[in-house]
């Protein structure tokens, strides 16, 4: 009962984030994380404290949010996720990107390329798009040169799993009305 009631809240807590509510997710995701770490369930310490890092960022919590994503790494590391990493990684950039440490922010996406060109796509992530347009952001702030064929890519993947959609509302609703599919289509 207490696991899913934490794992409930982890997900409310990432859709609070997806919705603009900030503080409202870091406080579930901290609540969640303290039933998991009671429950000696790491996989979920994993989840909460990413999007607990998530949250953080949001709220300009830069440096908490850069421990949270560091912790995750680090679990995500021992449990041999190389593609759930990539997320933590992906937020990691984007913590030193907005302490506008341009450098330590490619440093961490050139990993997540090289996970990219050995898999070829981000499957098995949760959110795929957040890794493109965070390597995306880095590489523009770094003036390197790949962000527009890796953007192009970002496009051309989402536009694929679009197309998949046969519903034409459903398919604008999943372009048009997910934050990160929208962002990315209007770089």
């Amino acid at each position: 009962f207490h696991r899913g009631v934490a794992w409930s809240q982890c997900c409310i807590a990432l859709m609070n984030h997806q919705h603009g509510k900030h503080i409202e997710a870091r406080n579930l995701c901290e609540v969640a994380y303290e039933a998991f770490d009671s429950l000696g369930d790491s996989l979920g310490q994993c989840f909460s404290s990413l999007y607990w890092g998530h949250a953080a960022l949001a709220l300009g919590q830069e440096n908490e949010a850069e421990a949270k994503y560091q912790k995750v790494i680090s679990m995500w590391e021992s449990f041999d996720q190389s593609h759930l990493l990539m997320e933590a990684k992906a937020g990691l950039a984007r913590a030193f990107l907005q302490q506008n440490r341009v450098s330590d922010a490619l440093g961490v996406v050139e990993s997540i390329l090289r996970f990219l060109e050995q898999h070829e796509s981000f499957y098995g992530t949760y959110e795929p798009f957040r890794i493109y347009h965070t390597c995306v952001t880095v590489l523009e702030a770094a003036q390197d040169d790949r962000a527009c064929h890796l953007l192009s890519r970002a496009k051309q993947e989402l536009q694929k799993l679009a197309n998949q959609i046969d519903d034409p509302m459903l398919k604008q609703s999943y372009l048009s009305r997910v934050d990160i599919h929208q962002q990315l289509l209007h770089m």
